[in-house]
């Protein structure tokens, strides 16, 4: 068994506003991948484990959320060696060493691109203790992990501009068979970096639009079911998820009518103040950005998870004394 962590590219969906984000928020997917249920390390070391890396990751430039598509990913492999005991008077105290072996991965073509080693020690009055010591010294930065977080990034956006054409193509053959979700989750996660982000983003924004207008008949089937059973409010909610911009704008508009001519004014008061956010163009921008990451995110979670470990062969095992 393994548990994954993923951490996930976060960028604005749309080339009219692409320059207005903080560039920050562009980033490098990558995906952190570690073991479940190993005999020497609980849940809850694991779970420390995880924040350290997380947090190792996030400030290098690649984190930023909980999906990713992609094929890059970062690993621990873990000896812990060996126990020592040190009696001091009434109570005794657990020492021990672990060392972490971190390596960044290109799954889908089974490549190392780094990999480097940490030693962390700790000590504690359990054996538990002393490994969760011991892993709250993990580093946020050193020389060796600088290096090999430079490395990584440096192949990974080399991946990406060599082969962000056929990146694109993918998407568009996807796009063409009308499977819009695949389309988008295919190409969003292309970091900012990379030489045809711009046109990815282009790619994105007339995919979400397509998008939309493919499930908008859909939306005004159940909007129209939901007021013929004079559930005004259902019908206008469905239709609230409709973007402004679609075929459907015209046919939607007919049903809002009819649901505004069966409740109140106070009922369509609240309502428009309701809808009032996505009245002007940037913050429709931001409806559409999310509702992008939205799409991509749910068929990342529709996904496969990534198997990485063979507890058998990837850990050693403990040696207590």
């Amino acid at each position: 068994m393994r548990k994954i962590f993923i951490i996930l590219l976060v960028f604005s969906s749309f080339h009219s506003f692409s320059q207005n984000i903080n560039p920050l928020e562009f980033k490098i997917p990558l995906k952190i991948i570690l073991p479940e249920n190993l005999d020497y390390l609980n849940a809850r070391q694991l779970s420390a484990m995880n924040s350290k890396i997380t947090n190792l990751v996030t400030q290098t430039g690649l984190s930023g959320g909980e999906y990713a598509n992609t094929s890059f990913v970062i690993f621990p492999k873990i000896l812990i060696g060996n126990m020592e005991m040190a009696e001091t008077g009434m109570t005794n105290v657990y020492k021990i060493s672990i060392d972490v072996s971190l390596y960044v991965k290109d799954v889908e073509n089974d490549i190392i691109y780094a990999s480097t080693t940490l030693t962390l020690n700790g000590s504690g009055l359990s054996k538990d203790l002393a490994i969760g010591n011991a892993i709250q010294s993990f580093p946020l930065q050193n020389e060796n992990l600088n290096l090999f977080f430079k490395t990584s990034k440096s192949k990974i956006l080399a991946y990406y501009n060599l082969n962000c054409a056929k990146i694109l193509e993918k998407a568009q053959s996807f796009a063409s068979q009308q499977n819009y979700e695949l389309a988008i989750a295919t190409i969003y996660n292309i970091p900012e970096q990379v030489d045809c982000y711009s046109a990815a983003l282009k790619k994105i924004d007339a995919f979400y639009r397509a998008y939309q207008n493919k499930v908008c008949n859909s939306k005004l089937q159940r909007a129209k079911t939901l007021a013929g059973a004079r559930d005004f409010y259902g019908a206008l909610d469905e239709l609230s998820n409709l973007d402004p911009l679609t075929n459907c704008k015209a046919e939607s508009e007919k049903i809002i009518a009819k649901c505004f001519s069966n409740i109140t004014q106070d009922q369509i008061r609240d309502y428009k103040m309701s809808m009032m956010m996505y009245q002007n163009e940037a913050d429709l921008e931001k409806r559409r950005i999310n509702a992008v990451k939205d799409i991509a995110v749910a068929y990342f979670k529709s996904q496969p998870s990534t198997v990485i470990y063979n507890t058998k062969y990837e850990y050693n095992r403990l040696i207590l004394f």
